[in-house]
């Protein structure tokens, strides 16, 4: 398998090839598959292969059905590993456990996590600014400074063009940091630089744990991003939830009671 490359996954029997030689020298093989790369799951990540019953060839057809992923924009909070290193960031920290909060241990950790995520997440925007387009707008700001450095060889100009490839080369770490945390892979010792590489990572792990389909209770299969949430929701709901039981106890009322009122009160 080249690397960047991936398998279509399928439905249906494993086997997509027979010799037909009859017993004992009958071959069964999964020969028949679909291979894609990173250019197609970014358009068509929603790749399925269905392997139907195979009837005149010895080969199984292979239906492939393919949409357009649909990117729906969730943030969740993740600590990015090169906060640290910000001269503010222990005083960011600091300021917000030293916080009080009223009410029980739990409830004071509750609210102080959820603080610090909050608070972390907008002072990471002020202090680094949007880490995607600061090296886009460094790498015209350099391109100007160049252009005049050319007409003018002054210290100044010098200066702030040293400066602003300084701070494009650390945005450039920063987005590097953020790959690699993404990824979560160590190569040789995280010694490679390798962008495309984490690039392709990230993909796969998204790759593996995006669902196309799923059977609902009735064995159905069901498509789509609503469709397969609402099976899933349906399902935990049945695992969970407790069905209430209502008793009939009117049938005891034939029985005799042994202990009188009388015995009970005392």
């Amino acid at each position: 398998m080249p690397k960047g490359m991936w398998y279509a996954r399928y439905l249906g029997n494993v086997i997509t090839w027979c010799n037909n030689m009859g017993a004992p020298n009958t071959i069964w093989k999964r020969l028949d598959m679909m291979v894609y790369n990173s250019q197609w799951y970014e358009l068509y990540g929603r790749t399925t292969v269905t392997h139907p019953a195979n009837t005149y060839s010895d080969h199984v057809p292979l239906l492939i059905q393919f949409s357009f992923i649909k990117k729906v924009n969730v943030r969740y909070f993740n600590f990015l590993n090169f906060w640290p290193d910000h001269e503010d960031f222990s005083n960011v920290v600091k300021s917000i456990w030293e916080e009080d909060i009223q009410g029980n241990p739990l409830w004071s950790l509750y609210q102080k996590l959820k603080r610090t995520a909050s608070k972390l997440s907008s002072w990471s925007r002020e202090a680094y600014g949007d880490i995607h387009e600061e090296p886009r707008r460094l790498e015209r700001e350099i391109s100007n400074l160049e252009m005049i450095l050319m007409n003018d060889n002054s210290g100044g100009n010098r200066t702030k063009l040293y400066k602003s490839k300084a701070e494009y080369i650390r945005y450039l770490k920063i987005q590097d940091f953020i790959l690699r945390q993404k990824a979560r892979v160590k190569w040789l010792s995280e010694g490679d630089s390798n962008t495309s590489y984490f690039h392709n990572v990230i993909k796969d792990k998204r790759r593996k744990l995006g669902i196309n389909k799923i059977q609902n209770e009735y064995l159905q299969w069901v498509e789509g991003t609503k469709e397969v949430s609402e099976v899933a929701s349906r399902y935990f709901q049945g695992i969970f939830s407790q069905k209430p039981e209502y008793n009939d106890y009117s049938k005891l009322n034939i029985i005799d009671p042994v202990v009188s009122e009388d015995i009970n009160k005392n």
